[in-house]
Formats: C-alpha cells, structure tokens, sequence
C-alpha cells in the first residue's frame, strides 16, 4: 500500500471523495494537508469506492485517510447503470470528468429526457453537459446509447450497451 503525504491542518471536514478519480481525491487530501493510503501502481484508471474515515468526519494534524478503490480494465470506465430495461456502462470519451459527475448527469438524463427531452435525439442540458441520444439504428450499429458533452466538447462521457 502506497501512502502520500504533507502536513495538515488539524480539525478540517472530510470531503466525500466517493465516485472521484483516485488521482483526484489524492489531490483534494493533498490540498488538506492529510495522507491518502491507496494500493501502490497505476491509479489511473481508478475511482474511490469508499473511505475511511467517514465525510464530515474532523481530521487531525497528520490523519490517514483510506481509500478503496474500483479500479476499472478498460481506462475511462466509470460503471454501469439501469437504464431503459438494460445495464449502460458509462466511461469517459475524452477530457477530464469525473466518475461520480459522470453517472450523476447519466441518471438524470435518463430521467429527465422522457419529459423534457427535444427532438428526435431528447436533447437536454444538465447542467453544463448537454445529453442527447442515438437512433435506434445507431444504437444498433455502433452500441452508442447516449453522448454527454461540454458546450465546446472538450469533455466527453457515454452511456453504451455492455
């Protein structure tokens, strides 16, 4: 197990850190002055399952927070959610996105675009991420459910048949 570590600021609030990249919640913990113990090696690919101590917890001057992580085979793999009678799996495409952000906006795309959804794609701004859905025969084709992107599409996460 690998350990980072600075000095801390005694009695500062935990963040939640679940559902954040590893590299991520190493850097928030970093920037709270605590040491992450996470296993050693690539962490790229990684997003935090739990932690411990709990968030809201108070940690003191040189706290150790654990955390376990998902680490996924394919790079970008954030999960899977029930959707449309099915199982997506959701994965970032391109830029930086977190994996918790990701399945948050997938969710309520999901719900949303069957009442507020425009045109034939159901188009709806989350946010700052606009969702919108293949065709029936793109689906088919390619796997492709839906495509959430950033206005300038810097930033791109898909939900896709497993």
């Amino acid at each position: 197990m690998g350990t980072t570590s600075t000095v801390v600021t005694s009695g500062q609030s935990l963040p939640d850190l679940h559902g954040l990249a590893a590299t991520t919640a190493i850097e928030q913990l970093r920037r709270l002055g605590a040491r992450a113990s996470v296993p050693s090696g690539d962490l790229s690919a990684c997003t935090v399952a739990q932690q411990n101590p709990l968030p809201g917890a108070r940690i003191a001057s040189g706290a150790t927070v654990t955390l376990t992580l998902n680490c996924h085979k394919r790079t970008g793999s954030c999960g899977t959610v029930a959707a449309r009678g099915t199982r997506l799996e959701i994965a970032v495409k391109t830029g930086s996105v977190d994996c918790r952000t990701a399945l948050s906006v997938m969710m309520r795309y999901f719900t949303d675009s069957e009442t507020k959804g425009q045109g034939s794609g159901g188009f709806v701004q989350e946010g700052e991420w606009g969702c919108i859905s293949s065709s029936a025969a793109q689906e088919e084709e390619t796997g492709l459910v839906t495509e959430c992107s950033d206005d300038n599409r810097s930033r791109v996460f898909v939900a896709s048949v497993r």
